[in-house]
């Protein structure tokens, strides 16, 4: 989101992108003050008050944006906004390469999409490694097409799949001995058994000895899941 808006990259408006406009907001698009959603939030998700030092910045930081394109333009070369896109660019890609260009799910992926579109073009490896992985999230059903929160959830149905057939019992009788060998051997080649590509400087957690929500090479793991 931060290099997208940076860059200020957009796509052709058709009737498409104004039907939608219509339907997810409940004023007139052109009406909304932008600036005045900024603390737009319900009380029951503030976790964590703003601090008035970032509300300042925040600001600071909306008069510049909506100075003049002239002035916005003379600005925009400043070392200081060359260094911060960069560095968000930066770690999209260390992102992409992380998760085998999954991304933690389909919202951020489409944006990483976006990225490496905007940055490298249609034709370059990044973004064609990206359209590899789309259909990870697609699924169909007799309702249609539908896109999952993630590139599925393996490790977590065959773990507790696994645990409830050893608390019944089910896992002691002959016919099932197969099926149990099969998902133990396949909870092993799950493990992850190295930290992310770019661990140390991604700011990601240890992965090295987890299993992640659905298949390793996405790589996320979270707390819930088996941990070593």
């Amino acid at each position: 989101m931060s290099y997208l808006y940076a860059v200020r990259f957009t796509g052709p408006m058709d009737p498409l992108i104004f039907s939608l406009r219509q339907e997810i907001y409940t004023q007139p698009y052109a009406s909304i003050r932008w600036q005045s959603q900024r603390n737009n939030v319900n009380p029951i998700d503030i976790y964590s008050p703003h601090h008035p030092v970032l509300d300042l910045a925040h600001v600071v930081l909306g008069i510049y944006e909506s100075l003049p394109s002239i002035v916005s333009s003379t600005f925009s070369c400043l070392p200081v906004r060359k260094a911060a896109i960069k560095q968000a660019y930066h770690r999209v890609v260390l992102e992409d390469e992380n998760t085998t260009y999954q991304t933690l799910g389909p919202v951020s992926k489409s944006f990483n999409m976006l990225c490496r579109y905007h940055r490298e073009g249609p034709d370059s490896q990044a973004f064609k490694m990206h359209l590899t992985r789309i259909e990870d999230f697609l699924w169909l059903s007799k309702d249609g097409m539908f896109m999952a929160g993630t590139n599925g959830s393996q490790l977590w149905d065959l773990a507790f799949l696994a645990q409830a057939m050893a608390e019944t019992g089910l896992a002691e009788l002959e016919e099932n001995r197969e099926s149990c060998n099969r998902m133990l051997d396949w909870l092993d080649k799950a493990q992850i058994r190295e930290n992310t590509k770019h661990y140390g400087k991604d700011y990601r957690h240890r992965s090295k000895g987890a299993w992640a929500f659905s298949t390793p090479e996405q790589s996320y793991t979270v707390s819930w899941c088996a941990r070593p």
